[in-house]
């Protein structure tokens, strides 16, 4: 019986409705998501802690995909203009990349998270 309602508890907390109140899908909800990140070690809220968690699966999953697809890109010079350094990026160091610049650009946080994302990671890892 523990184990049914653990399954329960678990497919309820990983459903979409729980996930909604963190998804980014502008500025604004990415920023809120990734606030807590510098100092996601001493957060006791599990609230906060999922939003920090989606936050750095979220950015560093973009930032894996952007930089993959640039990889393939025929034409290097074009669009995005991220160039990753030899070393890789780490999703943390993604999310500090990102979070900073939302902070720089307040009146931009109402567009798209995609679009913020791929900005800041253009200004944080610029071609050169």
């Amino acid at each position: 019986m523990r184990h049914i309602a653990a399954l329960l508890l678990l497919a309820v907390s990983l459903s979409p409705v729980a996930f909604s109140a963190v998804t980014p899908d502008d500025g604004n909800k990415l920023l809120d998501s990734c606030k807590d990140y510098p100092r996601a070690s001493q957060l006791t809220a599990e609230v906060d802690r999922v939003k920090v968690m989606y936050c750095v699966g979220y950015v560093g999953g973009f930032t894996d995909g952007l930089i993959v697809s640039k990889g393939l890109m025929k034409d290097k010079s074009g669009p995005p203009n991220v160039c990753a350094p030899e070393q890789g990026v780490q999703h943390g160091q993604a999310v500090l990349v990102v979070l900073k610049w939302l902070n720089e650009h307040p009146n931009l946080l109402h567009q798209d998270a995609p679009l913020l994302i791929t900005l800041a990671l253009e200004e944080g890892f610029p071609c050169k």
